[in-house]
């Protein structure tokens, strides 16, 4: 249900901005499109797009991260090899929850359908989940006296990463179309934040400087979100 109100509130916000640039705001569209749909294994959200001149097109959305993709990137990331499994899995439980702002500019070949390529900025905020002790060891490959195996590690964590999308666009009626890319999300910098509430202060510190520095190297140097989306659009 959770998710639901916030694909609600979402959509009703991106509609509103849409209705506000309408030309008699004197921003001259060649076109405005709302988009609700899915880009998997990251998120479900709603978007905006603003067809320019020459093929050009502009869009803007905002996301949800439901709790299942999350856990899906990180067995997939382990299953690429782009994590080891435990890595994986705490960098995926910071990024749960997370409200997604995505912007993208874009050129297509055929603004009336066909193949369009995409770059832009997402951005990832109020990421949390947690994950037992012994992820948090095996990833640091080092244990720590006052952590317990099953103690609960909190991780909460932002992401800043650029984007490549190719897809393509399948018009259904003049008003409804269909759109499907591949893409890739490269986060560049993220800020994780750790708390181990049944430890002592000292070894939730001690834990805390190993692990937060070391979630966030892994951030830029290693991590990337292979996905695959699925839009549905009405032109108004």
């Amino acid at each position: 249900m959770k998710s639901v109100r916030v694909l609600h509130a979402v959509a009703g916000s991106i509609l509103a901005l849409g209705l506000w640039l309408q030309p008699a705001q004197g921003f001259e569209l060649q076109g405005l499109e709302i988009e609700a749909g899915t880009e998997a294994p990251l998120m479900v959200g709603a978007r905006m797009k603003v067809q320019l001149p020459s093929s050009l097109h502009l869009r803007a959305g905002l996301g949800f991260v439901p709790d299942f993709y999350a856990q899906t990137y990180g067995d997939l990331s382990g299953a690429l090899g782009i994590h080891g499994e435990n890595t994986g899995s705490a960098l995926s439980q910071a990024m749960s929850g997370s409200l997604v702002f995505d912007v993208r500019a874009a050129y297509s070949l055929d603004p009336d359908g066909g193949f369009y390529a995409e770059a832009g900025y997402m951005y990832f905020a109020g990421g949390s989940g947690s994950v037992t002790g012994d992820v948090a060891e095996d990833a640091l490959e080092n244990e720590y006296s006052g952590i317990d195996s099953s103690d609960d590690i909190e991780l909460e964590g932002t992401f800043h990463a650029v984007t490549f999308h190719l897809g393509y666009m399948f018009l259904l009626t003049e008003r409804i179309s269909l759109n499907v890319d591949v893409g890739l999300v490269k986060p560049i910098f993220g800020s994780i934040t750790m708390s181990a509430s049944s430890a002592s202060s000292s070894d939730e510190a001690d834990l805390a400087e190993d692990f937060e520095p070391y979630l966030e190297d892994a951030i830029v140097a290693e991590m990337a979100i292979p996905t695959a989306s699925l839009f549905l659009s009405y032109l108004f």
